[in-house]
């Protein structure tokens, strides 16, 4: 699957960053930008503030993944059946397809 392009920091959490200082702030978007990319997180990066305010900056990194990847999968699945139908071809449907893709995916990671 492509690497999804970047992480959405939302307005909801404005408020919880006015509490912490600058640096602080700039400890937690390391954290947010690690978190995003590699899905790695390291708590001792994090002030005790930040260590507080971070399960809540999760969830919504955690909540944008899962929908990343849901619509990813709907647009591969999309081309899938536009090229099969192209060629005359008779289309999988979309379970048996993703369980094809799978086993693919993880071949290719190998």
């Amino acid at each position: 699957m492509a690497r999804k392009p970047g992480v959405m920091i939302y307005f909801d959490i404005r408020g919880i960053l006015d509490m912490l200082t600058l640096e602080e702030r700039g400890s937690l978007f390391s954290t947010i930008m690690e978190y995003g990319e590699t899905g790695r997180f390291c708590e001792r990066d994090l002030c005790d503030k930040a260590r507080l305010i971070w399960p809540f900056v999760q969830s919504y990194l955690d909540r944008d993944d899962d929908r990343y990847r849901d619509i990813s999968q709907r647009n591969r699945y999309a081309n899938y059946v536009r090229w099969t139908r192209e060629r005359g071809e008779e289309v999988l449907p979309r379970h048996e397809w993703e369980l094809y893709v799978d086993v693919r995916d993880e071949d290719a990671d190998a």
